[in-house]
């Protein structure tokens, strides 16, 4: 099966209307409903609030604990307050942590309602400053990135293929849960490397690493002026990418490089 066939075939699976992910759904109505609809989203009110951070392994936990009462007593507070998706913002193109994460909440309510019980709480010493994010839609970025990630991980050839197709964003038909559902896994057995030898073919590469059982890997960045490198290196083992990541982040490959390998993971 050619590799454009497989990522159509994965893909597929995502959506029971057969939409590729990150497309316009198929029109089930008029075009005055499609309208209707882009209106709806245009003058929604906003509900997601987006958090700059350094820090890459916040969870939800994380959030929710910075409302006051929680602390005692989950009765203490309305429900829907805690009811918010999570989103570790990721470039879709090259997968790195954007320094962000953004909070979806079910309604502007809900996202007033947080923001008022957090005001004076503080995340690692520091009182969080959220803004209003104009976002109505962060499925639709998310989706984008589902689409490339799962893409690299069956292989090269089918990655770039997919970034060619520029099949665009469009609306989303899936949530938020749904898509980290699919990702999770592919995450938890992906790496991304920074500074291997640009002379160094992915052959090479896996010659050398034959302890870890390494799927495949590439590049998706290298400048010939400086030679920095960003590989892609996806697993078949959870355990040996955990393993890669903690034995080779901060090493030099070669004892005469000059840029230490910096390993970043997906999780």
């Amino acid at each position: 099966m050619s590799s454009s066939k497989v990522v159509k075939s994965v893909l597929g699976k995502l959506k029971n209307t057969g939409n590729v992910v990150g497309s316009y759904p198929v029109a089930h109505g008029t075009a005055s409903n499609r309208v209707s609809k882009d209106e709806e989203l245009r003058y929604a009110r906003p509900r997601v609030l987006e958090l700059k951070s350094y820090n890459p392994l916040l969870s939800k936990s994380d959030f929710v604990d910075l409302v006051p009462h929680t602390r005692f007593s989950t009765h203490a507070v309305a429900t829907s307050v805690l009811d918010f998706e999570v989103l570790k913002v990721r470039d879709p193109r090259y997968f790195q942590f954007r320094d962000k994460y953004k909070l979806v909440f079910p309604n502007h309510k809900t996202m007033e309602d947080y923001k008022r019980y957090v005001t004076f709480s503080r995340m690692d010493g520091v009182r969080p400053h959220f803004t209003q994010s104009n976002s109505h839609s962060p499925e639709v970025r998310y989706e984008l990135y589902a689409r490339n990630l799962l893409a690299a991980f069956d292989s090269s050839e089918s990655f770039f293929h997919t970034l060619r197709s520029d099949r665009g964003a469009g609306t989303s038909e899936l949530t938020i849960e749904t898509i980290r559902q699919t990702v999770e896994p592919l995450q938890k057995r992906s790496l991304l490397i920074w500074n291997f030898p640009s002379d160094l073919r992915p052959y090479h590469i896996m010659d050398r690493l034959w302890l870890y059982d390494i799927k495949h890997c590439f590049k998706l960045y290298w400048d010939p002026t400086t030679g920095r490198t960003l590989t892609f290196m996806a697993f078949n083992s959870e355990n040996d990418c955990s393993r890669f990541c903690q034995n080779y982040h901060g090493v030099y490959f070669h004892e005469n490089d000059d840029c230490k390998l910096l390993v970043e993971a997906l999780t």
